[in-house]
């Protein structure tokens, strides 16, 4: 038999946890020495802990815990217990996704807190669903927090390069925002003008996103020094228009993420990814500008 505290060091959980433990009835002592108060358990106990401990790790409730590892529990119950938890785990997982893909927002567009008090008032706002083929964007790359209006300051470079970089006949020019990684960029990919295969590109760098200002790329096309390939797959997007200056454009990004999305049947297709379309009807954010934005979206899964 093991003392408590051999028994805590066996399980990995505290003499604390043990006797919380205990007190809900998940696990008793072998054997209590009524003079000395010593609990003792058997090695096979370790087992239970262990199982415990298991459960507790998917989300499950202490009182889940006791129905699960009850001995008069079937195996339909217990699968139908499980398939609860993963319900309720993937709604969790759809929210969060949620919250991140807003944060993203928020973070790139660096949204006002009174855009809270706007939300209040009444939205309309012009959408479509469609089907976006694949396609690719060449360009000037950007990969940071935006903490300093850097996304302006490409799009300057761009329009100063604009006939280098815009082939003959173009009407549409694209801005695409992703995240690269959950976590430190690593390795970015790139390929770069002037070469006949990818280089890699390394940096320690801990980046929020990656914004691509660019053009529709086509095969064969020769590439002006300093761009960057990035690829858009073919996805179901919603579309919405903004009208009007850039000092509004947060205002219709926080409808878009704060409202439309969760009021609607669609999701992000990944946290962070969307596209600026800017056509003909782009007047540099006069007060009749339009311009596009792009989400990529799929439908939220049944509850």
């Amino acid at each position: 038999m093991l003392k408590i505290g051999e028994f805590s060091k066996s399980t990995g959980m505290t003499i604390k946890a043990l006797r919380h433990y205990e007190n809900l009835g998940l696990i008793h002592p072998y054997w209590i020495d009524k003079y000395t108060g010593y609990r003792y358990y058997e090695e096979n106990q370790v087992l239970l802990v262990r199982r415990i401990a298991y459960l507790k790790s998917l989300g499950f409730s202490l009182r889940e815990v006791q129905r699960l590892i009850s001995d008069n529990l079937t195996e339909e119950e217990q699968i139908r217990i499980f398939e609860k938890k993963r319900h309720d785990v993937k709604v969790q997982f759809e929210q969060d996704q949620w919250r991140l893909s807003a944060l993203d927002q928020h973070l790139l567009h660096s949204f006002p807190l009174d855009y809270l008090d706007q939300s209040t008032k009444e939205i309309t706002m012009e959408l479509e669903i469609k089907k976006l083929p694949g396609f690719k964007v060449a360009g000037l790359l950007y990969f940071g927090k935006n903490e300093h209006q850097e996304i302006p300051a490409l799009w300057g470079q761009f329009h100063a390069r604009s006939k280098e970089l815009c082939p003959p006949g173009t009407k549409v020019t694209y801005g695409v925002c992703r995240i690269p990684s959950q976590q430190s960029v690593g390795k970015l990919e790139y390929a770069y003008a002037g070469e006949n295969e990818k280089k890699q590109a390394s940096t320690d760098m801990t980046v929020d996103f990656e914004y691509l200002a660019g053009v529709e790329y086509k095969e064969g096309r020769p590439l002006p020094e300093g761009t960057v390939i990035r690829e858009v797959p073919e996805c179901t997007v919603a579309i919405f228009k903004h009208v009007g200056g850039a000092d509004t454009l947060y205002q219709t990004y926080n409808n878009i993420y704060n409202t439309w999305l969760p009021a609607s049947a669609y999701q992000p297709l990944e946290p962070g990814f969307d596209l600026e379309v800017f056509t003909e009807e782009f007047t540099f954010f006069t007060p009749d500008s339009v311009m596009y934005i792009y989400v990529p979206v799929k439908p939220k899964a049944n509850r």
